[in-house]
């Protein structure tokens, strides 16, 4: 009963215990706030841009706006394929594999534009159906004549068909920035791509509310660094 008699002794008066705010004070304070919990909104969410595939596309200001415009985001998620072995009755557990979650991330739907402008180079940069119809004013109202009417509609790229020079990816990197006691904790996402894209829905009974573009980022592989501020 000794280890029993000691956690009782914490509730005892005169000495402390987690009976009152000491518990608190010396768990999260002692040690230059060592052990107090990381707060949920200081991060900071940056995309790098390839420099090639970007330039002239969009501007060096509307990628850092674009950075502060990031509502909320969430952090890399893993999950482990196991199977489970077994000899003479005990268990192990060999891992087969590593998924990676998708992560969301959602924007202020800004009054500039800016987030639907990086959205809108990004889907121009990979899908060829905007581009080319954008370019075409004669668009007849019938499917069949837009693809074979004419022969400037027969050599048209359409979906995927893109460019061989766009093949190169539009964004080299996401890094997310937990920041915490002028240090950061951060999670790059390497080689990410945008596996899907909503805007926000449209409501004119809803007097308060404000709008958010929602992106799926899907990425190959996490580094994690830290340091100062």
């Amino acid at each position: 009963m000794p280890s029993i008699n000691n956690f009782l002794k914490g509730f005892q008066a005169g000495l402390p215990g987690m009976k009152d705010y000491r518990h608190a004070s010396r768990l999260y304070i002692d040690d230059n706030y060592k052990l107090l919990p990381k707060q949920k909104f200081l991060f900071h969410v940056v995309f790098n841009l390839d420099e090639e595939v970007a330039v002239d596309k969009f501007s060096q200001n509307e990628r850092y706006e674009l950075n502060m415009l990031v509502k909320s985001c969430d952090l890399p998620k893993y999950d482990f394929s196991l199977e489970e072995k077994i000899q003479y009755n005990k268990k192990m557990y060999n891992a087969t594999r590593i998924a990676y979650d998708p992560v969301n991330i959602t924007f202020h739907d800004d009054h500039a534009d800016t987030v639907n402008a990086f959205w809108k180079k990004y889907y121009e940069y990979n899908i060829a159906d905007s581009v080319n119809m954008n370019n075409d004013l004669t668009i007849s109202n019938t499917k069949d004549d837009y693809y074979l009417f004419g022969d400037a509609r027969k050599t048209t790229k359409f979906g995927l068909d893109t460019p061989k020079a766009r093949k190169k990816p539009y964004i080299r990197g996401i890094e997310i920035f937990v920041l915490h006691k002028q240090r950061f904790t951060s999670m790059t996402l390497v080689n990410p791509v945008i596996g899907s894209f909503s805007h926000d829905s449209l409501d004119q009974a809803d007097g308060t509310g404000i709008m958010a573009n929602t992106m799926q980022i899907l990425y190959e592989t996490v580094i994690y660094k830290s340091g100062i501020v």
